[in-house]
């Protein structure tokens, strides 16, 4: 379409309410966001959808996104390099991707994985399988979440000992 939209559908929390998991949609085509929005309105979560990767990236800098369903064919940024970028940024590598095409060739999904990918799926999606792997990483993304907060609860605690150990001051 050539024009950046950024839509939220909510249910009945916003955007960045961590009470419900927010799935960014990325496509250039305004019909392949509305199928993807129907598909995912069985989920409970909130679809965010946009046009561009310069958009999606811009997008994930301000709202947290615990799932990225994204196109590989896009004018400007393709789906490669949104991917690349997410997945090279230390705040947003974990987020999983899922990459959507209508090329089913071996040599776009090498390249969507190797662009760090964590899942492929050929457009039109089957909506079964689509639902399954969001609810899937959306789960994976949770849990990595609790790590790293267990994480820095353990780094805290190690800090405050050694703090009140005289021979580690």
């Amino acid at each position: 379409s050539g024009k950046d939209t950024c839509l939220f559908h909510d249910k009945q929390e916003t955007p960045g309410d961590d009470s419900v998991p927010n799935v960014l949609v990325v496509d250039d085509e305004s019909l392949n966001l509305e199928l993807m929005e129907a598909i995912l309105s069985q989920l409970p979560v909130n679809v965010i959808k946009t046009s561009s990767g310069e958009e999606a990236l811009s997008l994930i800098d301000r709202v947290h996104v615990d799932l990225v369903l994204l196109d590989v064919v896009m004018p400007g940024m393709d789906g490669y390099q949104v991917c690349r970028r997410l997945k090279s940024g230390e705040r947003t590598r974990l987020i999983p991707v899922i990459m959507l095409t209508g090329l089913d060739e071996l040599e776009a999904k090498i390249k969507g994985i190797e662009a760090g990918a964590d899942d492929f799926i050929v457009k039109p999606p089957n909506h079964a399988e689509l639902l399954a792997r969001t609810r899937s990483l959306i789960k994976v993304k949770g849990l990595n979440d609790n790590l790293i907060s267990i994480e820095s609860v353990l780094f805290s605690l190690a800090g405050a000992v050694e703090a009140k150990d005289a021979y580690t001051q």
